[in-house]
C-alpha cells in the first residue's frame, strides 16, 4: 500500500528568507516511501506569461526538483493543476 501525502503547492514556499529550502525538505522526507501529490503546482511558476512568479517559489520548485533526483526510488511525487498554468510551469524549468 502506497501512502500518499496530499498537499498544496503553496505549503512549500516559506514566509521568510532562509524557510523555503528546509520547508520543501521536511514535506519531502515526510514523505519518503509513498506519494507526494502537490495540487495547484502552477503557484510554483509565474502567473503570467514571462512572469518568473516569486523568489520563494522559485527556490521551492528547485529544492523540490532537487530531492525528487536524489530520491527518486524512494518516492512518487504528482503535480496538479489547471492545464494552462501547468504548461507553464513544464516550460519554465525545461531540464
Amino acid at each position: 500500500v502506497l501512502e500518499l501525502s496530499y498537499r498544496n503547492a503553496l505549503e512549500l514556499k516559506g514566509t521568510h528568507i532562509g524557510w523555503t529550502c528546509p520547508q520543501v525538505k521536511e514535506m519531502v522526507a515526510a514523505s519518503m516511501g509513498g506519494c507526494l501529490f502537490l495540487d495547484e503546482a502552477y503557484a510554483l511558476s509565474g502567473s503570467r506569461d514571462g512572469d518568473r512568479g516569486d523568489s520563494f517559489a522559485d527556490e521551492a520548485l528547485r529544492t523540490l526538483l532537487t530531492e525528487l533526483e536524489n530520491n527518486r526510488t524512494s518516492l512518487c511525487c504528482v503535480l496538479a493543476g489547471y492545464p494552462e498554468a501547468m504548461e507553464r510551469l513544464v516550460r519554465g524549468d525545461p531540464g
